[in-house]
């Protein structure tokens, strides 16, 4: 065994296969797992900092454990420490090890003498959105550091697999099925509403500005350099997922003009609910929960396994009976600075 630190997106291309043989070992079903994300991160949000994926071989030359790392230097709300944290950053919804057998021996033998490495160079370690269950939740307990926060976070979501989108209608809460009648009642007085499910790479790319710019007036945000970074992740994302249709991109159109946008992910028939937004003219019309049913009808006539809510427990996720896993964050202090970290994400 032996263990080595990916330090170029070269050195991912070149294990990617390798890469997605151990997801399918350890039966990781998830998108924020896959090289290519990464791929994708690293040549847009990434550029900025260092790569430090450290992947462990076995004595065939598999890949037995990857855990995907990086290092940044902080802005001026985070006093410029520099942070150990995940490659994909706040982006990413879900981060963990991914370990054959989730060998806790393996574990502690190779990668925690690595990890106390980086440790050192760095005076922050910020764990976002880790599963309960991980190994590094129970690393991140064990070891002598002083926890400066440390958070849950859940993940609603739905197995839709086999229902009828009626029967999953009249599961949701009265309240909230009545207010997607009307709604959509409502707003299909001013013309022809319609779900347009994007299959065209070169059209999701072509409308992904126009996106952001209605994220950014809808979150009161300006556009700024950090719009752009996302414009250029997502639009890797969109290239780099495109061979397996990962990417799913859809509007909720209204006289054939955007009146909800939503850039998420379909994988293995897990429906990824990421990022939406919606044009504010049309506040008042509840565009995000009619966008919601009208992909539940849709994932329900395509087979969808898990239509999947994602970090958050925003109201409108509280639609009727569902389920969540829980991440956790861990903010741990491994030098003599007093600092809360709070990283703005989009």
């Amino acid at each position: 065994m032996k263990i080595k630190t990916c330090s170029t997106v070269e050195e991912i291309v070149d294990i990617s296969a390798k890469w997605k043989n151990l997801l399918k070992q350890c039966d990781i079903d998830n998108v924020f797992a896959l090289p290519e994300w990464h791929i994708a991160w690293w040549n847009s949000i990434g550029k900025d900092k260092s790569m430090k994926i450290l992947i462990l071989y076995d004595d065939f030359e598999d890949v037995f454990g990857i855990l995907p790392l990086a290092i940044q230097r902080g802005g001026a709300s985070e006093l410029f420490l520099k942070i150990l944290m995940f490659s994909g950053g706040t982006q990413s919804d879900n981060n963990d090890i991914v370990l054959r057998n989730n060998d806790a021996e393996m574990f502690t033998k190779y990668f925690i003498p690595e990890i106390e490495k980086l440790t050192k160079k760095v005076d922050v370690v910020r764990f976002d959105n880790v599963p309960e269950d991980s190994i590094l939740n129970k690393y991140s307990n064990d070891h002598n550091f002083e926890i400066i926060k440390k958070l849950r976070f859940p993940l609603p979501y739905t197995e839709i697999l086999n229902k009828d989108y009626q029967d999953v209608l009249m599961s949701w809460k009265s309240s909230h099925r009545g207010d997607v009648r009307r709604q959509i009642k409502r707003i299909s007085e001013r013309g022809d509403l319609r779900l347009n499910i994007y299959s065209d790479k070169d059209e999701i790319i072509n409308i992904l500005e126009e996106y952001l710019k209605t994220h950014s007036i809808q979150w009161n945000k300006k556009f700024n350099s950090l719009y752009l970074s996302l414009h250029v992740f997502y639009k890797n994302l969109v290239n780099e997922l495109w061979g397996n249709r990962v990417v799913h991109f859809s509007c909720l159109e209204l006289n054939n003009k955007p009146v909800s946008f939503h850039f998420g992910f379909l994988y293995n028939s897990h429906f990824y609910w990421y990022k939406p937004t919606y044009n504010l003219k049309y506040y008042n019309f509840s565009p995000g929960k009619i966008h919601i049913a009208k992909l539940f009808e849709f994932g329900c006539s395509e087979r969808w396994g898990v239509f999947d809510f994602l970090l958050g427990d925003e109201p409108y996720k509280k639609i009727g009976p569902i389920k969540q896993n829980m991440r956790k964050q861990h903010l741990l202090k491994v030098a003599e600075y007093l600092v809360l970290l709070e990283v703005t994400g989009i």
